[in-house]
């Protein structure tokens, strides 16, 4: 890694610690932050592509009419996975306005925001490397599972852990991630969605390349 690569990179990481002071870690506020000021510069958009292009080479086939892309960051998965399925309707949200902002200002001729919360659902919910940010998962992911008609997929950082192979937790992080994703960690919502779980490696994701698909169809009441 060159001089200048490790200088920009610790300058993030040092914004980035002073947005978790002010705002508080994965708050609204703390990813309004984010996106304005240093995820460019971070390659997160280059890296929601990346993560998309893992979703679309999966060797699946999933027939949707419509896919909602959640926590879509500044939506540059959104062309990625119209060139898979252009003729499906995408739709998009993230909690964050200020990445809503540049979604809508980049991607509106191609797909639709929305708002939350809404009564609308999709045959297919798409959440791509949001997990591990959120305080509870289960809850999380039922609320997901709740906007989809048939299919869930949820992709996340594969069994990241800390240097001396301790998981990540709330209170023994690493950056924004507070949980370790492992293959049993959606197994309490098994009795609602059947799962299928795919491993890849991802390119440059951000010095951690393993990543878990983790593929749900809704089980019949």
């Amino acid at each position: 890694m060159s001089l200048i690569k490790k200088v920009n990179l610790y300058t993030i990481r040092w914004q980035n610690k002073w947005h978790q002071i002010k705002y508080g870690l994965n708050s609204v506020s703390y990813w309004d932050a984010r996106f304005k000021h240093n995820w460019e510069e971070k390659n997160g958009r280059l890296q929601t592509a990346l993560f998309a292009v893992a979703f679309v080479l999966l060797n699946e086939d999933f027939n949707v009419n419509t896919i909602l892309d959640f926590g879509c960051g500044c939506g540059d998965s959104l062309p990625v996975i119209k060139m898979k399925y252009p003729k499906t309707k995408l739709f998009f949200y993230d909690i964050s306005q200020e990445a809503m902002q540049k979604a809508k200002k980049n991607y509106s001729s191609i797909a639709f925001p929305i708002n939350m919360p809404t009564d609308e659902i999709y045959d297919l919910v798409y959440c791509s490397n949001v997990i591990e940010h959120v305080a509870d998962i289960t809850s999380f992911c039922q609320n997901l599972i709740m906007l989809s008609k048939k299919y869930i997929i949820i992709q996340a950082p594969y069994e990241q852990r800390h240097a001396d192979n301790s998981p990540i937790t709330m209170e023994n992080r690493i950056d924004e991630h507070i949980h370790t994703i492992t293959n049993n960690t959606l197994d309490e919502l098994s009795h609602i969605v059947e799962w299928k779980k795919i491993l890849c490696d991802v390119p440059y994701a951000w010095d951690y390349g393993k990543q878990i698909f983790f593929i749900g169809i809704k089980k019949s009441n």
